[in-house]
């Protein structure tokens, strides 16, 4: 990084801030329940948290990536017991040194990722995170998170009025769909 940053910040590579790998590629979204039983655990494809599992393979906190497809780039956020399947990544942050919510708010962007593929675009998680980024203190983090917080909201609903053929638009922000330890897309 070259650029000249804010007084407190550092540059550093995104791999020093979160550990990374791919989901079980071995879990295929056919073969888990569609719809929510007590006895099962939410399950991420690349759609997000679609699917239900009987089993679950993680417990705790982490950013699922939609890792393979059109969306690929787009994160969901986790915690509980949850599985990631196929053509997803899992990231965990290092909560010492970045907030969960900022990284979130950092890498939930589509167009931050590097990419390849062309008919089945694809992150290169692994090259993404070797680059580096100018990183804030935290109360500057939740400064940053606070003021996003309360813009998002305001903006989608700004393109949802702009566009009245949207019934299936998907927002930037989580919303207030928080069922299950897990963040929707609105």
């Amino acid at each position: 990084m070259n650029k000249v940053l804010p007084k407190g910040w550092c540059a550093i590579k995104i791999n020093e801030l979160a550990s990374h790998k791919s989901g079980n590629s071995k879990l295929i979204k056919g073969k888990f329940h569609k719809s929510f039983d007590d006895r099962l655990y939410p399950a991420f494809s690349a759609s997000g948290q679609d699917v239900w599992h009987d089993k679950y393979e993680f417990e705790g906190r982490a950013l699922i990536i939609s890792a393979v497809g059109a969306r690929c780039g787009k994160v969901f956020q986790t915690d509980g017991k949850w599985s990631a399947i196929a053509n997803t990544h899992i990231v965990w942050t290092n909560e010492h040194l970045i907030d969960y919510q900022f990284f979130w708010y950092l890498i939930n962007n589509e167009n931050f990722w590097d990419k390849g593929g062309t008919a089945q675009p694809f992150v290169k998680v692994k090259n993404t995170f070797c680059r580096a980024i100018g990183l804030p203190p935290f109360p500057e983090q939740k400064r940053i998170i606070t003021k996003l917080d309360k813009i998002i909201p305001r903006i989608d609903a700004a393109q949802r009025a702009a566009r009245p053929d949207s019934a299936n638009h998907q927002t930037l922000s989580p919303g207030c769909a928080h069922r299950c330890g897990y963040w929707q897309i609105d």
